[in-house]
């Protein structure tokens, strides 16, 4: 009895393992056709992107993770016309756990460098992927960093991937923004570029895009650090700036050189023919600053 009590409980311990993605024809070798989730831009601009799938023959291995790993090797060696893989190149698959019905599928730490939108595409491409075997009803893709956060895991079913075949459209804009450099005491133009999947282009995407520095450059934002974005308002062409406070360090750096360049951002922009500045609804001379009471163009 204690024999087939221990034979019970091994059966009962090797079903979860590998339930996760074992079909019952389980077999080493054989072929099991999967839709393969990858990325496209058929019929969109170069902005866009949307998921779609390319059909391949995948081989079964004697192990669960083994197989989800050759599926996910299949995913990223997918080079068919106007399609490319979800998972680029640099991110490696460093290990496969599987859970019962879930498996983990941790990523390389590039997984973390890429952008937001990106790491969501591949997350719901492994996770529509790997929904299709027996067993798996739960996906975690994960990348374990130094820098770990667990907002940068993605747990996912197939009720919670929001995620579709729909296509995800950014715009791009290019604005004008004048950085400070305090070495030549003068405002010096730069051209960005803003993607959003808003259709037009706002005076707070302007701002807060000014507000940051230019990474690997001497050039300065002319917004003091730590400042909140402000209220922004658009009147009959003046662009209304009301900051939310202001400490003194802070009006310390709004000098005319940092005033000039934030002005000329703005004016940069279509339609805006001036710029008032606030402080919660004061004028900057409240804070010590003189003569940028009015509008300034």
């Amino acid at each position: 009895m204690r024999y087939a009590r221990s034979i019970a409980a091994f059966c009962c311990v090797f079903c979860l393992l590998f339930a996760g993605c074992q079909q019952q024809t389980w077999q080493k070798g054989q072929q099991v056709e999967l839709d393969l989730y990858c990325l496209t831009t058929k019929g969109m601009g170069e902005d866009s992107w949307q998921l779609t799938t390319d059909t391949q023959w995948v081989e079964q291995a004697e192990a669960p993770e083994d197989f989800v790993k050759g599926i996910l090797t299949k995913m990223k060696q997918i080079q068919e016309r106007d399609k490319e893989p979800a998972i680029p190149p640099g991110v490696m698959v460093t290990e496969v756990v599987f859970y019962g019905n879930s498996v983990i599928v941790n990523l390389s730490p590039e997984f973390n460098e890429l952008e937001p939108v990106q790491r969501s595409l591949a997350a719901a491409a492994i996770a529509k992927t790997l929904d299709q075997l027996d067993g798996i009803d739960f996906v975690k893709v994960s990348c374990a960093t130094e820098n770990y956060e667990i907002d940068s895991d993605f747990y996912l079913d197939a009720d919670s991937l929001v995620l579709d075949e729909s296509a995800i459209q950014f715009n791009a804009f290019d604005v004008t923004l004048y950085l400070l450099d305090r070495h030549s005491g003068y405002a010096e133009p730069i051209v960005r570029t803003i993607k959003t999947e808003e259709k037009e282009l706002t005076l707070e995407m302007v701002f807060a895009e000014l507000a940051h520095p230019e990474e690997g450059s001497l050039l300065q934002s002319p917004v003091p650090q730590g400042m909140e974005v402000p209220s922004i308002a658009e009147n009959d062409g003046i662009c209304v700036l009301d900051f939310a406070q202001m400490t003194e360090e802070q009006a310390g750096q709004m000098d005319a050189l940092a005033i000039r360049a934030i002005v000329d951002t703005m004016c940069s922009q279509e339609g805006i023919r001036g710029v008032l500045l606030r402080v919660a609804g004061r004028p900057l001379s409240y804070y010590g600053i003189n003569g940028y009471d009015g509008v300034l163009s």
